[in-house]
């Protein structure tokens, strides 16, 4: 598995996939026979690893589209953002001119109350400079996976809840004519999938929430920035 996927891709993307699809495979696990003696086979580990590649595809298109970290670090590398001091900040501003000329107006414009366009500009090419110097920094990279994690969970959120309503009615379909609305008839694999289904909508309804991802794409931010001060 490890050939197939980055650590990124593991625990950014394909987790946030399994988290998606697993109440469908407990449930199906748990009510299905026929499905707990297939979990063994490699037919089944097979189709799951081909669908992985699908879920990495999906997870970072509606990731990318909720949530962006580099507006975060843009606004944070502005003179006006008091996240990072004002002496660190300034020295930041003289690292990037002295690695790329272009970025001078961090320097020279460092003091002013309303930044430019331009300003506003350097920062957003800063970001790609402060971007590739830390790449091999561990405590970036765990930073960015928590991010991108968290992200990725807020942008399939809405899929998410549909998951858990559609096997809540398939529950209470199989509950209404399978056993009469009768609780005694009811199966412990059955109460345990029903239970099962209600913390994955609690988990995507109250847990996964955009302070969540804000949250971490400002820790990542201020450590990304930090670290080019190093």
């Amino acid at each position: 598995m490890s050939s197939l996927f980055d650590v990124y891709d593991t625990r950014a993307r394909l987790s946030v996939g399994i988290i998606l699809i697993s109440p469908i495979l407990l449930t199906a696990y748990l009510q299905l026979e026929v499905i707990r003696k297939l979990t063994t086979t490699a037919v089944v580990a097979l189709a799951l690893l081909a669908i992985s590649n699908l879920l990495l595809i999906y997870t970072r298109y509606f990731g990318i589209h909720s949530f962006s970290k580099k507006e975060i670090v843009e606004n944070m590398l502005l003179p006006t953002d008091n996240t990072i001091d004002k002496l660190t900040k300034q020295r930041i501003y003289r690292k990037l001119a002295s690695k790329d000329t272009s970025l001078q107006i961090l320097v020279t414009e460092c003091n002013t109350p309303n930044p430019s366009n331009d300003f506003r500009l350097a920062c957003s090419s800063a970001y790609n400079l402060i971007k590739e110097t830390s790449r091999n920094n561990s405590l970036i990279q765990k930073e960015s996976i928590l991010y991108g994690f968290s992200r990725n969970m807020y942008g399939v959120k809405k899929n998410g809840i549909i998951v858990s309503l559609f096997l809540f009615a398939l529950e209470f379909i199989q509950f209404r004519f399978s056993y009469n609305c009768d609780l005694t008839a009811i199966p412990i694999e059955f109460f345990v999938s029903f239970i099962i289904n209600i913390f994955y909508l609690l988990l995507w309804a109250f847990f996964i929430n955009k302070k969540i991802v804000k949250f971490c794409a400002e820790n990542y931010a201020e450590q990304l920035i930090k670290s080019f001060d190093q």
